[in-house]
């Protein structure tokens, strides 16, 4: 902006002196346009601004345009994108320039990073031509209402980006898109394609729900430990879309924290544990308590993760956090209960 300011009045002094030249008969406005290096057309027009407006006339308006947007991004609209601020431009204040023109001014000004360069599968692609021709679906997880987290169902069109169906319900699944799809038939009829994520309820992922070259199943999350206790999906009350889940022996008593599902699902199935009644899978180290543990009330809570550093260091801060929980160990020797189990088993077998 001060170079833009600085090059305006230092054009400003060199037009006044062509000017005067010009009234003197000096030079033609063929000649004075060539040494400001503009077109005849526009020097033609510096001198009806000037002569109507004085030198105010030669102000270039659009840099007190910038320093107004800028202003009103910087006030009001910061935490906009580009896209959505250029639409409150248009529609609320009456701006007429270009998106495009608007994304560059914020990012020269810094106040919007230039987004990488998008991957092939990530590139925009045309809409679709006519309605029908392509649905999307999706859910969204949000405290809507101050409290209460609902997943959000909604269908639209790729065409014409029209809502065909949008709903509120606990958790999505298999039936809430089923829900979506109905309502979109009921009032519109079929359509010919439907766009979603690689959610589980959409999707079946063979790496996830595989099996092994020999036939055997693979993928604790979904298969369990042992043949008697199959696991095949996240146990009732999980709460995914915030890490982990949770499965109850009883309904009081401690709760053991542990790294991810193999080792909770291995932690039910070793006997020396059998005074945990709720195991819980944290999906990775927490160093705090996800809100929706609290909601179990467990009598106390042993942090279990993998005796190794990573599992240590999480351990301790869990605890500076919440120092009423305790650590455990799985025992010398192995470095989680999956591999606490399996040596336990190496033995019975042995």
């Amino acid at each position: 902006m001060g170079l833009a300011r600085a090059m305006q009045r230092r054009r400003r002094m060199k037009f006044e002196e062509l000017f005067e030249r010009r009234q003197t008969g000096q030079l033609s406005q063929e000649d004075a346009a060539r040494v400001l290096g503009v077109s005849v057309r526009t020097f033609r027009r510096w001198e009806g601004r000037d002569g109507a407006d004085g030198d105010d006339g030669l102000l270039d308006r659009r840099l007190d345009r910038v320093a107004e947007v800028l202003e009103l991004y910087d006030t009001t609209y910061h935490d906009y994108t580009a896209k959505h601020f250029h639409e409150k431009l248009v529609d609320e204040f009456g701006y007429g320039f270009s998106y495009n023109w608007l994304r560059v001014k914020l990012q020269d000004e810094g106040r919007i990073r230039k987004a990488r360069r998008r991957g092939a599968h990530r590139r925009r692609r045309p809409r679709k031509p006519m309605p029908g021709m392509l649905l999307h679906q999706d859910g969204s997880t949000h405290e809507w209402v101050p409290g209460k987290t609902w997943d959000l169902i909604w269908t639209m069109d790729d065409a014409t980006s029209e809502a065909y169906s949008g709903f509120f319900v606990e958790e999505k699944g298999t039936m809430s898109s089923f829900r979506g799809l109905s309502e979109t038939i009921r009032r519109k009829g079929l359509f010919c394609s439907l766009y979603v994520d690689r959610a589980s309820h959409y999707w079946k992922t063979p790496e996830a729900s595989g099996k092994n070259a020999d036939g055997t199943p693979t993928g604790a999350e979904l298969h369990g430990t042992r043949p008697g206790r199959p696991f095949k999906g996240m146990a009732h009350g999980s709460r995914k879309a915030q890490g982990g889940f949770w499965i109850a022996r009883r309904k009081s008593g401690p709760a053991l924290l542990a790294e991810s599902a193999i080792d909770a699902l291995s932690a039910l199935s070793i006997t020396e544990l059998g005074h945990v009644a709720i195991v819980i899978s944290t999906a990775g180290v927490a160093t705090r308590l996800p809100p929706w543990i609290r909601h179990l009330d467990p009598e106390t809570i042993l942090c279990g993760y993998d005796a190794d550093k990573t599992g240590d260091t999480a351990a301790r801060r869990l605890i500076e956090n919440h120092p009423a929980i305790r650590r455990m160990h799985p025992v010398e020797g192995t470095k989680d209960w999956n591999g606490q189990l399996q040596a336990a088993r190496h033995r019975l077998a042995g």
